[in-house]
């Protein structure tokens, strides 16, 4: 299950990235105003985007290699102790 919420994670929130680029196209000052807001409100808007994303991709990625951590545990731990030995004794 923690693998499928890693899959979800990194396939809404994984490469490709969007482009997070900085400015507005043009050359402006910091405190020109676009659109209602900043150039540099619009940069700093950027910038939390771009950490979001990059949180939200590596957190998937970690929930993929839990599960499939996990799932390697499950399969190297045998589910019968007849099938456990302990200096070839079964116990």
């Amino acid at each position: 299950m923690i693998g499928i919420i890693g899959v979800i994670l990194l396939f809404s929130w994984g490469p490709p990235q969007p482009k997070f680029e900085l400015g507005i196209g043009i050359q402006v000052e910091d405190e020109t105003v676009i659109n209602g807001i900043t150039a540099r409100e619009h940069d700093l808007i950027i910038e939390k985007r771009k950490e979001r994303f990059e949180k939200m991709s590596r957190r998937g990625l970690g929930f993929i290699i839990i599960g499939f951590s996990i799932q390697l545990v499950a399969i190297w731990i045998p589910e019968d102790k007849d099938e456990i030995l302990i200096d070839n004794k079964s116990l």
